[in-house]
């Protein structure tokens, strides 16, 4: 995947993991994010893909994921700065993490949210996701909820 400049002016091009850390960064909802050993941790022992975007040059969004297993690729985190959004990016980073999914043979993509991120689940459900499973907990906006997305080996064009 090599970068490419989308229609909106977004740069989207595989990444790093400090340039992942860097990124989180920018979108608040992530609490402070993720540490560099938790990301290691994940993405070091299965096939990876982290997608950064930028806009002239600033970070402007993020997805990453990894392999669950032969036919699962879980999305993992990903997010887009308040600056950029309602501008289709977290749907382009969607989409090119799927179009790789699907090319490296992957069957489906798996992501979890919470109740209490609405628009993820919106968003979710929104580009195909079908809820599977839902993690009841105390509070109920912090239960998690479990969506798959069975990818076609049609590519998009």
């Amino acid at each position: 995947m090599s970068t490419e400049i989308s229609k909106g002016g977004f740069e989207i091009s595989k990444g790093s993991i400090d340039e992942l850390l860097a990124a989180q960064e920018v979108v608040p909802e992530l609490y402070g994010g993720r540490s560099e050993i938790q990301m290691i941790q994940r993405l070091c022992q299965a096939e990876h893909l982290i997608l950064i975007a930028r806009h002239n040059k600033q970070i402007a969004g993020f997805k990453v994921g990894y392999a669950l297993d032969n036919t699962t690729f879980y999305s993992w985190l990903g997010g887009v700065a308040p600056d950029f959004r309602r501008k289709g990016l977290a749907r382009l980073l969607a989409e090119r993490q799927e179009t790789w999914a699907r090319i490296k043979g992957y069957k489906r993509v798996r992501l979890k949210t919470r109740n209490c991120f609405a628009a993820m689940l919106q968003f979710a459900i929104g580009s195909g996701f079908q809820i599977i499973e839902v993690d009841p907990r105390k509070i109920i906006k912090q239960n998690r909820i479990i969506l798959e997305k069975e990818l076609s080996n049609e590519q998009k064009r």
